[in-house]
This record gives C-alpha cells, sequence and structure tokens, in this order.
C-alpha cells in the first residue's frame, strides 16, 4: 500500500493502486476525526462538510463512498450531484456555512490519477501541519482498521454547487460590462470538470464564447490535463484565426485551479502580466486596496506596481499555494499567486486559487480598458518604467 502523503495540491494516487477504496475509507474517518475536534459545539450541530468530485474514472462511486464514511460519524453530507470544478465545492463551504470540505480530484494530472483536496471553512486548502496531523491518524487506522459507529448518522443532501458558485461570481465580476465589450474568447477546458462554465456564465448575459476541447471525460479525451505548452498549441492557433483588436484564449486545467492566457499574438501571457493586470484593475476600477502575495525573488514589475499604489507586498518563505492561502488570510490581502497559474481572489470570496474567477476578471479588465492583454502587459510597463 502506497503511503498517503499530502502536498501544497492535496494527496494523489493512481487508480487502484495507492487510490483505493480502502485508503479512502481510512483517510476520510481520518479527516472526520480532525474536524470533530475542532468542531466548536457552540454552534450546537455536528460538522458538516461538503463533497465534491471531478470527471474521472468512478468519481462518482468515491465520492458516495465518502459520504458514508462522512454520515457514520455523526455529520451532514452537501454531496455535489455532478463532477465540478474544486473552487465550486470550496466556494459551498463558505456559502453554507460548512466545516470543511473534501473534493477528489487528481487537478491537472493525468486520468490514471485521482487525489483529495480538503478545505477549511474560509474555502482553503489545509496547511501542511494539518494535513500531517491527519496523516498520523490515517497510519492509526490502517492499523487498528475504522471504529465502531454506534452514534445516529448524520444525512445526505444532494445539491448543484454551480447554483451557488455563479451567484458569487456576479457578484464579484459585471458580466453584462464584459458582454459589451465584444471580446473575441476562446477557452480551452482540456475536457476537465470546468467545461461549460465560463461559457454558460456569459451566455447568460448574451456574451458569445468560443470553446475548444469543453467534452468533459473521464480520460480527458486523452490529453494530460495540465498547462504544458505542448496542451496550448490548439488554443494559440485557434485564438490567431479572428484577427479581433480584443482577442483571447482562456486554458484551465483538469479540475479548474489553474489558468494560462494567450494574447492577440497568440503567445503565452506570463504570470506576472497577468498579476499585474489584475493589481491595476483591482485598484483603478474596482477600488480595492489591499495587500498582495507573491513568491520572494520573483515578479519585479509586481514590485513597482505594487509600489507605485502603495499596496504593501507579502512574500511566503516557501512557493506553496497553502502558504499563499495562509499570508492573504493573515493580512486581509487582494491578491496572491506562487505565479504558476494559480490566482487567489480574496474579497469576500474563498481563498483557495481559482482559474475560472481569474479568468471572468482578466476579462474584465480587458473590457474596462478597452486593450487586448499585449497592449495592456506594455501600458504597465510604460507607466511603472516612468
Amino acid at each position: 500500500m502506497n503511503k498517503i502523503k499530502f502536498s501544497h495540491n492535496g494527496w494523489v494516487s493512481i487508480i487502484s493502486d495507492g487510490y483505493t477504496f480502502d485508503n479512502l475509507r481510512s483517510l476520510t474517518q481520518a479527516v472526520c476525526n480532525y474536524f470533530r475536534r475542532e468542531q466548536n459545539y457552540i454552534d450546537n450541530f455536528p460538522p458538516r462538510l461538503a463533497i465534491g468530485f471531478d470527471s474521472r474514472f468512478l468519481g462518482e462511486k468515491y465520492a458516495d463512498e465518502v459520504a458514508e464514511i462522512v454520515i457514520k460519524n455523526g455529520f451532514d453530507v452537501y454531496l455535489s450531484d455532478r463532477p465540478s470544478p474544486t473552487a465550486s465545492i470550496f466556494w459551498a463551504v463558505k456559502t453554507l456555512v460548512l466545516t470543511g470540505g473534501i473534493m477528489l480530484t487528481g487537478g491537472d494530472m493525468p486520468y490514471e490519477y485521482n487525489g483529495v483536496k480538503l478545505s477549511n471553512p474560509q474555502g482553503a486548502i489545509l496547511r501542511d501541519n494539518i494535513t500531517d496531523e491527519i496523516e498520523e491518524e490515517i497510519k492509526k487506522l490502517i492499523e487498528t482498521g475504522l471504529p465502531d459507529f454506534p452514534i445516529t448518522p448524520g444525512q445526505i443532501n444532494e445539491f448543484n454547487p454551480k447554483h451557488y458558485y455563479f451567484h458569487q461570481i456576479g457578484n464579484m465580476v459585471s458580466l453584462p460590462k464584459i458582454a459589451k465589450a465584444n471580446i473575441d474568447i476562446t477557452i480551452d477546458s482540456l475536457n476537465g470538470s470546468s467545461s461549460g462554465y465560463i461559457k454558460d456564465l456569459l451566455f447568460s448575459n448574451d456574451c458569445m464564447a468560443r470553446e475548444i476541447n469543453n467534452k468533459m471525460s473521464s480520460d480527458f479525451g486523452g490529453l494530460v490535463p495540465n498547462l504544458n505548452k505542448k496542451n496550448l498549441v490548439t488554443l494559440q492557433q485557434t485564438v490567431l484565426a479572428p484577427r479581433n483588436n480584443l482577442q483571447m484564449g482562456i486554458a484551465l486545467d483538469g479540475d479548474g485551479s489553474k489558468v494560462k492566457f494567450v494574447d492577440i499574438s497568440g503567445s503565452i501571457v506570463s504570470d506576472e502580466a497577468i498579476f499585474c493586470i489584475l493589481l491595476k484593475h483591482f485598484v483603478e476600477n474596482k477600488n480595492i486596496k489591499r495587500g498582495i502575495v507573491k513568491p520572494h525573488g520573483e515578479g519585479r514589475l509586481i514590485e513597482k506596481l505594487a509600489k507605485k499604489y502603495d499596496v504593501p507586498v507579502f512574500e511566503p518563505k516557501i512557493k506553496d499555494s497553502r502558504h499563499i492561502s495562509e499570508l492573504i488570510r493573515n493580512n486581509d490581502c487582494m491578491l496572491g499567486s506562487t505565479l504558476d497559474g494559480d490566482y487567489h481572489i480574496n474579497f469576500n470570496y474563498i481563498l483557495e486559487k481559482d482559474g475560472v474567477i481569474a479568468s471572468l476578471l482578466v476579462l474584465e479588465a480587458m473590457a474596462f480598458y478597452k486593450q487586448n492583454l499585449n497592449s495592456l502587459y506594455h501600458r504597465i510597463v510604460e507607466e511603472v518604467e516612468l
């Protein structure tokens, strides 16, 4: 049996090798033990957890098994009724005021893999000191087996996380403004669980978008659902075709957590450039002026722009999305990233990275400035170099 070890992206293992029903049961029980200890009994109700899954093989069956263990612990469960992006499940944790969440996803790993991401009540992935504690609990449970469950079981409530997710995004982004900007948009979801999300949000506001690789499937249509250069070639070629002044491409990884952008020239836009565009947009157009988080020693343009706006910059000691979220929470920052396709947005939102909301905020920036990504980037360079 493979050792269950969490990283900044949760626990991931090969299906039917390390990722088995038995291991998942032990992991779930350890998670329940942790949340039971953490639960504030002043609330006068047992812990309540959201459970979601992506489009991978047996995802729904694994989620059902996790839900059964959770309710045997006396917890109530909010179980997603469909494959969903990770951020939509983490948002459900926050908006339904739940104790935490369990998302079954392999993220951007090949289809042979699946995994688990754990959420705290703020919609952020659990810190390493907490997952270390859970790992030790798992070891004990593997040796002793699952406990008896003499308590009254909780209830399973099926729900559609899309409803809460779309409602929140509508409060954060001006979708009508994006629609009026007449941006030529191409979206590549790599056949993952975010397929259709951005298009549906835009379509509800009479904005059309082109989609490629949008057939959600257990094997991602033969793709490895990560944002490497090879996977972005088709998107780059598609973006080049229309020749509209305002055109761009969006690529999302397997669970919609990470995103890359393609500009009017068909080039992949750097994460630093996108971070700067979001920072400029937040301060100038959305009147949000709080701290930002970025890796130490990276993002010199970000530093210059932050200095221009008198925005404090925080840098984690370790380049790890868990530490990004922690710094955002502790310092009430508005934006953070490891500059690896991940964007943590914090204005009444979850602390976990979310490629869908980042995409829409970038589109909103383009709509405000009426400029494509390439022009916006060069505009920022000129502004900070003056």
